[in-house]
């Protein structure tokens, strides 16, 4: 899908330049520009970045401010999204030095250097001084009533995400119910944007150990997922997997399983049968049957979900702890006291090949 997005993209520039009459460089750029947007819509930034370097260069020495800091802060974006970190820091600093020479401390431009630093900062696990690069967006945007309420809705988002991090659940609520409130007045209640932060408010809401609340939000999204969308179908399955994991939590253990196995059945309708699921998923399900006492069922899933992670990791990953785990438990109810000790014995071999203390209280 992503490649023929890009195929498209080129054909489009392609018809713009023969139809194109020749003009002067900065025309060059105004369309290496464009289409560097386009690219970075599908997440082509590998694609996008030399356009821009391209762009940039010429918007500096026709000395379009404007335009040559807009591509600054692409780069830094582009880079960002290529884990290239220190790229990303350098056209940043290099993009902040220059907004608040060209246009004052005050500008919308500004606003965006400070949230893709706060951005670097965050995965630099620096969650102090990110929330202090994201505040200062939301200050600049909201004091000088600027017109960027989509840098608004991801430094709030942002801003959540340090809070919870930094353990303070009630600022990360605020700042998302903030995001979530503009989100809804520019994009509408059923837009990507707005569905995607109210699954983030139920997933801080389930790392505060605020369950039933977490479960209030999940709930209160299905009406809104009730077409059958690509996207939409495609929240759902993480929706009914979060639902899940919440409900098993709470130790609901029937509406647990019926939620995740729903997850799995829109994942198979939405990608065919053969599609692959989390194994991760697959064990939580066997585990769910476990608890309720449903043996047969149990092993089917933890034979499906070892099957993937042999696949994908090798026998020795953290995942494998599940599974030896759970299988030692059915073989005890089974009365194989010998084989349930010996998956006992992998877990705990795994356990500490991964560095995991089993005798953590």
């Amino acid at each position: 899908m992503k490649v023929l997005q890009i195929f498209l993209i080129f054909l489009l520039l392609a018809a713009t330049n023969l139809m194109a009459q020749p003009g002067t460089r900065e025309n060059t750029a105004d369309r290496d520009l464009e289409l560097a947007d386009s690219l970075m819509n599908v997440r082509a930034f590998d694609q996008a970045i030399p356009l821009l370097l391209e762009a940039s260069s010429v918007y500096q020495q026709n000395n379009n401010s404007p335009r040559y800091v807009d591509c600054l802060i692409r780069l830094a974006n582009s880079y960002f999204h290529q884990y290239q970190w220190e790229k990303c820091k350098e056209y940043a600093d290099k993009s902040l030095a220059y907004s608040l020479k060209e246009f004052g401390d005050q500008s919308v431009y500004v606003a965006r250097c400070y949230l893709i630093l706060g951005r670097y900062q965050q995965v630099a696990q620096k969650n102090k001084e990110a929330l202090q690069h994201f505040q200062q967006t939301i200050e600049i945007i909201e004091k000088n009533n600027l017109d960027d309420l989509k840098s608004l809705i991801e430094a709030n988002n942002y801003s959540a995400r340090s809070y919870y991090i930094l353990s303070n659940s009630e600022k990360s609520l605020q700042s998302l119910q903030k995001a979530i409130e503009i989100s809804k007045e520019l994009h509408g209640v059923d837009a990507p944007s707005t569905i995607n932060l109210m699954i983030n408010k139920g997933v801080i809401y389930y790392g505060s150990s605020q369950l039933k609340k977490s479960l209030e939000v999940y709930q209160s999204m299905l009406p809104v997922l009730s077409d059958t969308s690509l996207h939409h179908q495609s929240v759902l399955i993480k929706l009914y997997n979060n639902m899940g994991n919440t409900y098993l939590a709470l130790g609901e253990y029937q509406s647990a399983l019926a939620s995740l196995l729903q997850s799995i059945a829109i994942n198979e309708q939405l990608n065919g049968k053969n599609s692959k699921v989390s194994p991760n998923s697959l064990f939580v399900i066997a585990s769910t049957y476990v608890l309720l006492g449903k043996y047969d069922q149990a092993e089917g899933f933890l034979e499906k979900g070892k099957k993937l992670v042999l696949e994908l990791f090798g026998e020795n990953h953290p995942l494998m702890v599940s599974y030896a785990n759970d299988m030692s438990t059915i073989l005890m109810k089974q009365g194989k006291y010998e084989e349930a000790l010996a998956h006992q014995r992998k877990a705990l071999e795994i356990s500490y090949q991964n560095g995991i203390d089993v005798f953590r209280s």
